[in-house]
């Protein structure tokens, strides 16, 4: 994609951050309202039928949450899906991450539980909104990214995602992410805990600050995710915080948390011992990063 393309209703004006498998784009409609539009390449065969997207689109913007970015738009044409979100003000985290390594920083383990927590209520509403059916939804039904997760300049945490509501055919029509359970690789059943196994991978790299499993073509990928063991995190990460992400990354479903609320719990029980709120923690390091970043833009 380039300047100028047309996606849908979107007129692309300037790239926020490109990802495995996909691109966050800066797009501005007919009407002058603006959305990051979030573009994923797939396989043709794969793609999904329209009438599936509307669906699944309606479900997304009956999403109302403080940690959910309000969906407005998805299609699906030629070779690639994408989705329209109200634009997240502030710093993605690869772009927050660039900022802070630039200067020699890391991310405190306390700011990381912060910014999970708000990755979990994210997940949690999205898990439980309900479809036309009346069917919750359980899982996004694709891999979460840490390019669709951003810090606003209030501190707040917002994610920036689509869900799905034919998991097997989507995981298997897309490029192999870092972030995919074990389970989706294989096209099987998939639920919560597996959108569980995404955000402890964010948690891992975001304090070990680096990457878990390495940029590897897709079949070396795949056997890192199915079988390669998780090196040990720093000694200086709390214990809480150790056990909150080794919880997340179990190869089965059935040894990770059982919810996203048991993780919740032992997330907050981690912030309870640091007296500081969360959003002070965030604002600071939002702060640090743009100073380190003056040649680019936050996420807006």
């Amino acid at each position: 994609m380039t300047q100028g393309d047309v996606v849908g209703p979107y007129r692309l004006l300037c790239p926020v951050v490109d990802y495995g498998g996909g691109q966050i784009w800066l797009g501005r409609a007919a009407d002058g309202g603006t959305a990051h539009i979030d573009i994923q390449a797939t396989v043709q065969d794969s793609l999904r039928p329209p009438v599936v997207v509307a669906s699944d689109l309606a479900t997304a913007r009956g999403i109302a949450h403080a940690n959910v970015a309000r969906v407005l738009a998805a299609d699906a044409d030629r070779d690639r899906e994408w989705f329209a979100v109200e634009p997240i003000d502030g710093l993605r985290l690869p772009t927050l991450l660039d900022g802070l390594r630039r200067g020699g920083r890391v991310m405190p383990p306390w700011t990381v539980a912060a910014v999970l927590v708000g990755a979990a209520k994210a997940l949690r509403a999205i898990q439980r909104a309900r479809r036309r059916d009346g069917r919750c939804v359980g899982t996004l039904g694709r891999p979460l990214h840490p390019a669709q997760i951003g810090l606003t300049p209030d501190g707040d945490v917002k994610v920036g995602t689509f869900v799905r509501s034919d998991p097997e055919r989507t995981n298997l029509g897309q490029p192999v992410s870092p972030y995919q359970s074990p389970e989706s690789l294989d096209g099987g059943p998939v639920d919560g805990r597996s959108d569980l196994f995404s955000l402890g991978v964010i948690s891992w790299e975001l304090l070990a600050d680096r990457p878990l499993f390495a940029r590897l073509e897709p079949g070396p990928l795949r056997e890192a995710i199915h079988a390669a063991d998780v090196p040990p995190l720093p000694d200086t990460v709390p214990e809480l915080m150790v056990a909150a992400t080794v919880g997340c990354l179990a190869r089965r479903p059935d040894d990770r948390f059982d919810d996203v609320d048991a993780l919740l719990s032992m997330l907050e029980d981690a912030l309870r011992q640091r007296p500081e709120s969360a959003a002070p923690q965030i604002q600071r390091l939002l702060a640090v990063a743009n100073k380190l970043l003056p040649d680019r833009r936050a996420a807006r």
